[in-house]
């Protein structure tokens, strides 16, 4: 590692480019398991279970996913392109989380002084419940209706 001290943090662009060297597009087939080790490999110095590591790996899967569609996932300590069925269950987990916090922004919500709140307070809390709303009652069926029409 460079001893320079970098405005904005160390460049991750280099060890991206060489991960995507190393692994690219075409190469990255569903179930394909990369391990730690193979990355390590790869970006040394930088080492597993450090911050560089996370950034650049998640970096990294980051930009896989946005350019071509293909999602790297952390499954029991290795990197894994997820097949479809995994892909499934990852949007079931996020749409999950994403009904828990529109829960926790209702509670939230439920204890605003409403006549307290500006006119541009008031609208911003009426989008915000607005959109926890349409979360809780999107999630609330659990897909089990849409499900059984197709």
């Amino acid at each position: 590692m460079s001893t320079t001290i970098w405005r904005g943090g160390i460049p991750t662009d280099p060890d991206i480019r060489k991960l995507r060297e190393k692994w690219p597009t075409a190469s990255l087939t569903q179930g394909l398991v990369i391990t730690d080790d193979e990355v390590a490999k790869v970006i040394a110095p930088v080492k597993p279970k450090t911050s560089r590591w996370r950034t650049v790996t998640d970096r990294w899967r980051r930009i896989v996913m946005r350019e071509s569609g293909v999602i790297i996932g952390r499954i029991e300590g290795t990197y894994r392109v997820l097949t479809d069925a995994e892909k499934v269950e990852l949007m079931r987990r996020k749409v999950r989380t994403s009904r828990t916090y529109g829960l926790a922004a209702i509670a939230i919500g439920t204890t605003v002084d409403l006549p307290s709140l500006t006119a541009e307070q008031r609208a911003m809390f009426d989008h915000q419940n607005n959109c926890a709303a349409a979360i809780k009652l999107s999630t609330a069926t659990k897909g089990l209706e849409v499900a059984q029409d197709m």
